[in-house]
């Protein structure tokens, strides 16, 4: 009826905006300021359609179009705020948001608005007044409390943030963004039971949640319950096919199950969908480096810190493979990273970290870091420790104090003993790079642990009776150990070595690992002395006795293997096709414990092999 109606074009488009025919919606738009340019509301209109398509320069120019004809509008200076907030125009979208404040002083969205852009300038003072001022008007802004939120966990005050969540689900309870970073903060508090069932809530709203999914799983995955962590991560890349950290996350749990062609698939794909994934490079180059194709994970390391210069994991994987090819040079250096490594307990200590340098008359702290097995390794470096400070004071976990007492560390005291008064500290992992230590100068003259007197003879007269080559074996390292599906080995294996006449095996192996006796009981023969060692008086103390009382003892990659080693016992080591750093790569003998021989793995995963080398070395040998 007319065709110049500029009413009708914006009516028809609020119409279809109504019914999500956005495109349509926008066309009506620009007829209705193509036939009446002066027509602000159709602009304003406009401007908002611009917005809801992404087209943010056109959203600008429409809503600058609005307000030049209509100065008066707050919605219009508030749309535009936000169009600039999208920009990170932060200082032209914090003038538009008071703008319309100045029209409308009890709006409750500008003033939501105009924290989040205080906030993006660090004006967090400015920021919190805008909140508090927004929930003045309208105690019950869902949006409001959320944002609240937020600037609380920026500032690390995360139980106040997780009040503030928890008061805008209240008011909005199927705000799922706000039951999601109610998780995240419960997450960094690590309250994980609670962070999963807010995680759970921003699903029920919200399902096709994908940081929800990825969250999830990382709470299932850090609780060992893997599967239920893969059931998380596919679920958020059903939502989100490109969503990089999930392939990520999905390819550690993979790897940490050994299926590590289906983890190296989802390093990939993180790759792809994320170019720039520092930490997606770093996974990438240890599922290399396990299946043992060491340059190019090598190169991983390198891509990971171009783009991430600081990322302590990336150095730490690249000084394993350099200490591993025996170059410590390099390898001392990055080694050090581990203490800045997320999963590194931190500890502070009122002394600085000890360079190396003279102490005379000082007292030197030196404190274990990692498992019993290191601890062994590396109390050999004391002595040099000693010629350069006047007192040296060991702290260890309490287990392993009555071994080293009887060994002659008599400084050593328990973890949570009062510590005297100290000049410096040092982590016991840190001495050799203090040192800069080399192969030729490693300290490994002769052994430098003991076992007790009385106990060797208590268990000389149990074992005397016993004929044949008697040799001990242990298989299991500590399961919560993430590396322990590579170093562990199945009691089974060790069958061959039974064959061989005239031997008798006693087992070593005590907690994880020893139920494995019960189902070798029918194919080889066993004498279990697990069961009967270290009941009292410490760790390893009874099982230090028994090694001096054995011929030979044969063992995976564990603790077993140092306190043989350190006692000068004979050791056989069966190792992965890429072992721990310390073992290097390719040699038989060890330049730690001269008594020790190495034997590998030729083909990852086949230890099949290893033990058939050793059944034919041991008949040889006996």
């Amino acid at each position: 009826a007319r065709p110049v109606y500029p009413d009708a074009y914006f009516n028809l488009g609020k119409a279809l905006d109504q019914q999500g025919r956005g495109d349509a919606a926008l066309e009506c738009y620009r007829r209705a300021v193509a036939v009446a340019p002066g027509h602000a509301v159709s602009e304003y209109r406009l401007g908002l359609a611009y917005e809801a398509r992404h087209d943010l320069d056109s959203a600008v120019a429409a809503l600058e179009r609005a307000i030049a004809l209509d100065d008066t509008s707050a919605d219009a200076h508030h749309a535009l705020a936000l169009v600039l907030q999208k920009q990170q125009l932060w200082q032209r979208a914090e003038a538009e948001c008071r703008a319309a404040l100045r029209l409308r002083p009890t709006f409750v969205a500008a003033y939501n608005t105009l924290g989040l852009v205080c906030q993006a300038q660090a004006k967090l003072d400015d920021a919190t007044a805008c909140y508090q001022q927004a929930l003045m008007i309208d105690p019950r802004c869902a949006e409001a409390h959320y944002n609240w939120g937020t600037l609380f966990n920026e500032q690390r005050r995360h139980e106040q943030a997780a009040t503030a969540y928890r008061r805008a689900i209240d008011c909005k309870p199927s705000l799922a963004e706000a039951h999601y970073n109610l998780g995240t903060t419960l997450h960094e508090l690590e309250r994980l039971d609670e962070a999963a069932r807010a995680y759970e809530q921003a699903l029920r709203w919200r399902p096709d949640f994908a940081m929800a999914h990825n969250n999830l799983g990382a709470i299932y995955k850090s609780q060992g319950k893997m599967n239920e962590a893969i059931a998380c991560y596919e679920r958020a890349l059903e939502g989100s096919p490109d969503h990089g950290e999930a392939y990520n996350n999905l390819g550690s749990v993979f790897q940490q199950q050994g299926h590590l062609a289906e983890s190296l698939a989802c390093f990939q794909k993180a790759l792809l969908s994320k170019p720039d994934f520092a930490n997606a490079y770093s996974n990438l180059g240890t599922v290399l480096q396990e299946q043992g194709q060491l340059v190019k994970a090598i190169a991983c390391y390198a891509k990971s810190l171009r783009l991430a210069p600081e990322f302590a994991e990336a150095h730490y994987n690249r000084a394993m493979i350099l200490l591993c090819q025996e170059n410590f040079g390099e390898g001392w250096a990055e080694f050090e990273w581990r203490l800045k490594c997320a999963t590194y307990p931190r500890r502070e200590f009122n002394a600085p970290r000890w360079d190396g340098s003279r102490l005379a008359g000082g007292t030197l702290l030196v404190h274990a870091e990692q498992g019993l097995g290191d601890t062994l390794m590396f109390v050999r470096f004391l002595s040099e420790a000693r010629k350069r400070c006047g007192n040296v004071v060991l702290e260890v976990p309490a287990a392993l104090v009555p071994l080293l007492h009887a060994s002659g560390f008599t400084t050593a005291v328990a973890f949570g003993t009062e510590l005297p008064p100290c000049h410096a500290h040092a982590s016991l992992l840190s001495l050799p790079g203090i040192f800069q230590t080399t192969l030729a100068t490693i300290p490994a003259e002769g052994p430098y642990l003991a076992a007790d007197p009385e106990r060797i003879e208590h268990w000389t007269d149990k074992l005397s009776e016993t004929a044949g080559l008697k040799i001990g074996i242990g298989w299991q390292g500590n399961r919560s150990y993430a590396c322990d599906r590579n170093r562990s080995i199945p009691l089974g294996e060790f069958a061959p070595l039974a064959g061989a006449p005239g031997v008798r095996l006693f087992s070593l192996q005590k907690g994880d690992g020893s139920e494995q006796l019960a189902e070798s009981a029918g194919r080889f023969s066993i004498d279990d002395l697990g069961g009967k060692l270290d009941e009292e008086g410490g760790a390893f103390m009874d099982t230090a006795a028994v090694m001096k009382n054995l011929d030979l003892v044969i063992t995976s990659d564990t603790a077993i293997a140092h306190l043989a080693g350190a006692l000068g016992v004979k050791t056989w080591v069966a190792l992965p096709l890429v072992p721990d750093w310390r073992w290097f790569l390719t040699r038989e003998d060890c330049p730690w414990y001269p008594t020790m021989r190495l034997f590998r793995q030729r083909t990852l995963g086949r230890w099949d092999e290893v033990f058939d080398h050793m059944a034919r070395v041991l008949a040889d040998h006996v």
